[in-house]
């Protein structure tokens, strides 16, 4: 399959295996779709602190994706793709203003909640909070070992973020949800601190390989005005791609 026009939109952070290289868990739209399904995809790009041209977010790609999953041989999800290494894996330039524009408003017309996410076997979706959401590190056992085994920085606790989340039936439902968020991860990595700059945040979450139903942050990104309410919570929920 071949991605000519697809923009970063989100990155969880560097994670190695004991069989995996380091690499990025990668989301990113794909603005050639016909399809809803098609819309968001995910891939790994091999992580290597020389490369300068690593993809970050908003940056365009093109790449040949293939289901032989050289990463994550396992994965089978719709949406997951393993980049063919015999075709070029090509960086443009960064969206500008009006196409991450479009992309936010595709991005939030695309809004489920996760009962219906699950539902439909998507693996890659949006959540839209509601007031202030809050950052909180949690003691985890896994954790710990990744810090004191890995190469590469990993925290020694486990990121939550929490708050509230808007259903496409207004109500609001609490949420408590781990944060693998590469650009959160490396700003507390950096300072010891981290916050949520964005106005009008919202979330894009990826579902967990082995717990297909279990959902984390990969991303929080900051909406134009008045794009939440006006493309997410329409009362006549539907995907246009014009």
């Amino acid at each position: 399959m071949r991605f000519r026009k697809c923009v970063v939109i989100g990155q969880a952070r560097v994670i190695e295996g004991r069989k995996a290289p380091p690499h990025v868990c990668t989301l990113a739209i794909n603005l050639e779709a016909k399809e809803e399904k098609d819309l968001l995809i995910r891939f790994c790009p091999v992580f290597n602190k020389r490369n300068y041209d690593f993809p970050k977010r908003w940056d365009y790609v093109s790449f040949v994706g293939t289901k032989e999953n050289g990463i994550h041989p396992t994965d089978k999800r719709y949406s997951s793709w393993g980049i063919d290494e015999d075709y070029p894996f090509d960086i443009h330039d960064k969206a500008c203003r009006s196409e991450r524009n479009q992309i936010h408003r595709l991005l939030l017309n695309s809004f489920l909640p996760e009962e219906e996410l699950n539902k439909k076997r998507r693996s890659i979706g949006v959540m839209i909070p509601v007031g202030e959401m809050k950052f909180k590190w949690l003691e985890d056992e896994s954790c710990k070992r990744h810090h004191e085994n890995m190469k590469l920085y990993h925290p020694e606790k486990k990121l939550m973020l929490t708050g509230q989340k808007n259903e496409l039936n207004s109500q609001l439902k609490k949420f408590k949800k781990t944060c693998v968020a590469w650009d959160v991860i490396e700003a507390y990595r950096k300072n010891n601190h981290i916050s949520l700059p964005h106005n009008n945040p919202y979330c894009v979450i990826g579902n967990v390989l082995n717990y297909q139903i279990s959902w984390v942050v990969v991303a929080i990104l900051g909406a134009p005005d008045r794009y939440i309410e006006k493309y997410a919570l329409k009362e006549e929920h539907q995907l246009s791609f014009t």
